[in-house]
């Protein structure tokens, strides 16, 4: 029962990550590397996550982007707010 219960929690929270690298324009591996060290509120390596999106891509693909800080700004924000929100819990 508990392999079950693991692989349900490990296939949600892949999918949470999957879908927040695909909306911010970054490497999926990066995203998991920040999910699994993110402590207290804080991002490991928050600077590094910013300059990793791929900001040109976003920028060609999205009707009416954002302007790059702002990008950055929301991407972060969503990091914490939404992602770690859903996933968090299930980390533990």
């Amino acid at each position: 029962m508990s392999i079950i219960i693991n692989q349900m929690r490990n296939e949600f929270i892949n999918k949470e990550v999957s879908a927040f690298f695909l909306k911010w324009f970054l490497d999926p591996d990066e995203v998991g590397y920040e999910v699994c060290n993110y402590k207290e509120g804080v991002i490991a390596n928050e600077n590094n996550l910013k300059e990793k999106a791929n900001y040109a891509e976003y920028k060609k693909q999205v009707p009416n982007p954002l302007i790059k800080f702002k990008f950055r700004k929301e991407m972060i924000e969503a990091f914490r707010n939404e992602l770690m929100a859903n996933v968090e819990p299930l980390l533990k």
